[in-house]
């Protein structure tokens, strides 16, 4: 397995790249080896997007964040048929964006905990469409 990791600002040295977080011991990587590859910046979004078969969505909301996810995206994700798991908070994908990439199958499927709106409304296309798996968590 081979990991990739974005972030908005660069991590130019060993030291930026580490987790410093707590974590239970033998679940950290405190030098930052394990990603193979770093990708920063709003400009490499979709390059980094584009060597992924599964994409996992961990990050906070912020005015840069809003909708990051979204049609574009989902057309670059499409080249490799990824996977999207979202568990961060759900304004950072365009639900009409993904609702469409899983009904005409330009990824290969999505499991959710956030949405947007939260709680999803019962009529919502998201509940119907195809390969997504639909956990929210309710506080």
């Amino acid at each position: 397995m081979d990991v990739h990791a974005f972030t908005l600002h660069e991590r130019p040295t060993p030291e930026s790249k580490g987790d410093h977080s707590y974590v239970e011991a033998g679940m950290d990587d405190p030098n930052g080896d394990i990603p193979s590859r770093w990708y920063h910046g709003c400009d490499q979004l979709n390059e980094f997007l584009a060597g992924l078969d599964l994409l996992a969505i961990t990050l906070p909301l912020t005015s840069l964040t809003w909708s990051m996810i979204a049609r574009e995206q989902f057309q670059t994700l499409g080249k490799r048929n990824a996977f999207v798991s979202n568990v961060g908070q759900g304004p950072i994908v365009n639900n009409d964006d993904l609702v469409d990439a899983l009904n005409n199958g330009k990824i290969r499927g999505a499991a959710v905990d956030v949405t947007d709106p939260e709680p999803l409304p019962a009529g919502h296309p998201l509940w119907k469409a195809k390969n997504v798996i639909t956990t929210m968590s309710e506080f």
